[in-house]
């Protein structure tokens, strides 16, 4: 079972990574889009635009890409984290039946010690320890 949960929880982590990348570098080509159309309108500047352009598209839709994946992944994963609460809870309960049983059968086995020590006459019979 972990090495599904750890695929699906690498898979979405390694996606957030992507998508925090990718919306970096969407800020930082937009600023330098910004400066290039603030300052200069030389012929380099306006192929510089052109291409920061092209690039920006490029990471909006490598972002909505990534989003569109994260989506799924998100849900995937919160529905591994349900499954496995659930199972936790009920290997909880377990181990309580487990422990209650295990107290019982100790005391099952102390009173039959101590029939067993009172019918061999180490313990009398009116002892009040011995009930």
């Amino acid at each position: 079972m972990k090495q599904p949960v750890s695929g699906v929880v690498y898979a979405r982590n390694n996606t957030l990574t992507d998508l925090e990348e990718k919306q970096t570098a969407l800020c930082q080509v937009s600023h330098e889009l910004e400066r290039i159309t603030r300052e200069g309108e030389e012929a380099v500047d306006l192929v510089m635009a052109r291409d920061f352009r092209e690039r920006a598209a490029e990471l909006r839709q490598d972002i909505a890409d990534l989003e569109a994946d994260l989506e799924p992944l998100s849900e995937i994963a919160e529905e591994v984290k349900r499954g496995l609460l659930s199972i936790q809870r009920s290997m909880d309960r377990i181990r309580a039946v487990k422990q209650k049983a295990e107290r019982r059968q100790v005391l099952v086995n102390s009173k039959k010690v101590l029939v067993r020590l009172r019918n061999e006459g180490w313990l009398p019979d009116d002892d009040p320890d011995a009930a």
